[in-house]
């Protein structure tokens, strides 16, 4: 699928609290639409990030993006969510830390998706 239809890069390394990100979505099953502007991450923390950016129903699933369109995250929540260390709750998004996903994989599966990155250049 990925020669047919193109792919985002995966970065593995850390994502910081301020950080800006972008989000490539399909709001209620509706056209692409690309968040971009005053995104920012405000946590970081375990297998999450929160952010605050606008999404709709319809956009978990949809890449977080750092500045250099890595995917960091994937994005699977959105509305008054807990600060896993405070508690505190706040209207913000959540993604899972693409990271934490890439370690999930079984180790021939996260190999093939090196592979193929490192051949794409």
């Amino acid at each position: 699928p990925g020669q047919e239809w193109g792919y985002l890069p995966l970065k593995s390394g850390e994502v910081k609290t301020g950080q800006r990100i972008n989000i490539i979505q399909h709001p209620f099953g509706q056209p692409k639409q690309i968040s971009v502007q005053n995104n920012m991450v405000e946590y970081v923390g375990g297998n999450v990030l929160q952010y605050v950016t606008s999404t709709n129903p319809g956009s978990s699933g949809s890449p977080v993006l750092d500045d250099g369109w890595n995917v960091v995250g994937l994005h699977h929540a959105g509305g008054y969510i807990p600060e896993p260390t405070t508690g505190r709750f706040y209207s913000r998004n959540e993604g899972i830390l693409v990271n934490r996903i890439l370690d999930d994989m079984p180790q021939e599966i996260r190999a093939k998706i090196e592979a193929a990155a490192q051949a794409a250049g």
